[in-house]
């Protein structure tokens, strides 16, 4: 076991040689692991059941669990990008590009911008039950995966999906959508604080992609009269 004397002693030596930044990376890589979620998994691109024609709206959106859950990791990532400990150690245009990217509100905003573009109404239900006597001809429920860049991982990805049912529980058919990139580790040693930003920002452009291709497939699903 290392002695705590000691260990001290060369911490404080690193600090009276100026070698902060040496510090300041170590406490970085040990608050940063885990931040993002590891459970995006290639399970999730297994092919559905597209809807090719959908009953007109209104439409009640359910968040599945997948959904729930990947937006409490999101506001957790952002959170501690934005007003955590972890912030403070970055420059301030990495820390925003963290921040700008880990919107745990973005993509369930766009899919309700698209759904009510192409339905109508849309209104929001806690639970399917809850959705079927909502008074809505067409329920959807959301799941949602989405893979941040964090020490362990510099491959951000994202997954949506869209399960379409009536009233009475019938299964219409499932739209889905993924998007990733695979980087270079972002906190390599020879990457300047430009490159850093670009890549990080790329989570954010994954996102975007996913909600991009998720829409243009709901635009090909015809409405019943």
């Amino acid at each position: 076991m290392l002695n705590k004397r000691l260990l001290t002693e060369f911490w404080m030596s690193c600090i009276s040689r100026c070698n902060f930044k040496i510090i300041k990376l170590s406490l970085l890589m040990l608050l940063i692991s885990g931040c993002a979620s590891e459970k995006f998994g290639d399970d999730n691109s297994h092919k559905k059941t597209a809807p090719s024609s959908l009953p007109k709206g209104p439409v009640a959106l359910v968040l599945g669990d997948s959904a729930t859950e990947t937006a409490k990791e999101l506001s957790a990532y952002n959170r501690r990008y934005k007003s955590g400990v972890t912030g403070d150690l970055y420059m301030d245009s990495i820390r925003q590009a963290y921040v700008d990217t880990s919107d745990p509100e973005f993509s369930i905003a766009e899919v309700i911008r698209m759904l009510d573009a192409k339905f109508g109404k849309v209104e929001r239900f806690q639970t399917v039950d809850e959705a079927a006597h909502g008074g809505s001809k067409l329920i959807v429920k959301l799941d949602m995966h989405t893979r941040l860049i964090n020490d362990r991982s510099s491959d951000p990805a994202s997954y949506l999906s869209l399960e379409f049912s009536n009233l009475n529980h019938q299964y219409l058919g499932t739209l889905e959508s993924m998007s990733r990139r695979t980087l270079t580790p972002v906190w390599t040693g020879y990457k300047r604080e430009k490159e850093i930003v670009s890549d990080i920002r790329q989570q954010g452009e994954i996102q975007a992609h996913a909600l991009e291709l998720l829409e243009r497939k709901l635009s090909d699903v015809t409405l019943e009269d």
